[in-house]
């Protein structure tokens, strides 16, 4: 998956260093300070470009017409949202957006785009973490004993099982996906053009994906 990410925050470098674990990313870094710029390709193994976050040269330099998701993760609110408006115009079907404001939320989501809140994301772990703190203990990214993740059912031999025949002792199949909705019922079959969503022991994502192809 070709990603390109804008920015050089502690959010952007960590999401940026968790996406390259996986071996079918390739992440692009867009970073306006020279020396940040310098300091992540150090850190990593993505491309880093060094550039003005308004030079419109340096941004089609990303080959955005080629790009499956942009993060759009500066510490600068509008500047996110006019580098992803610019990599809506070239195509890119994902754009996440950071953002600190609540009413911006709505607009981005208007416009087709996925709102990145650092503060409400926080917020709702604590709620999680005090209200359902069993199911926090399950799923937490931290410490879970669970994890989730999910695969096109073209690329499996999952189609045509049902939903309640994909699974052995370290995966089950929890839901599918399709035309915007989730589907959970047991009986239902899957289809090609699905998203299979699974919950498996945590560590085992990958090996799990593995299992279906």
């Amino acid at each position: 998956m070709r990603i390109v990410i804008v920015g050089a925050t502690e959010f952007a470098l960590e999401l940026g260093k968790a996406l390259l674990q996986q071996s079918n990313n390739k992440v692009t870094f867009f970073i306006e300070e020279k020396q940040r710029a310098t300091q992540v390709s150090a850190e990593t193994n993505a491309i880093v470009i060094s550039a003005d976050y308004g030079d419109t040269e340096a941004l089609d330099e990303l080959k955005l017409d080629q790009c499956e998701v942009f993060v759009a993760a500066t510490d600068v609110e509008e500047t996110n949202v006019l580098v992803a408006l610019y990599a809506r115009d070239a195509g890119v079907k994902q754009i996440f957006v950071r953002t600190s404001t609540e009413k911006t939320v709505p607009i981005l989501r208007k416009l087709g785009m996925f709102p990145i809140n650092m503060e409400n994301l926080a917020m709702k772990n604590a709620e999680l973490m005090i209200t359902r703190p069993k199911v926090y203990d399950l799923i937490n990214l931290d410490q879970g004993q669970m994890d989730m993740t999910e695969i096109h059912a073209k690329e499996t031999k999952a189609v045509g099982k049902k939903i309640e025949e994909v699974r052995d002792k370290d995966y089950f199949a929890l839901a599918t996906f399709s035309e915007g909705a989730y589907h959970f019922e047991p009986e239902r079959k899957i289809r090609e053009d699905d998203t299979i969503i699974l919950v498996c022991k945590v560590g085992k994502a990958k090996e799990t994906l593995k299992k279906l192809k």
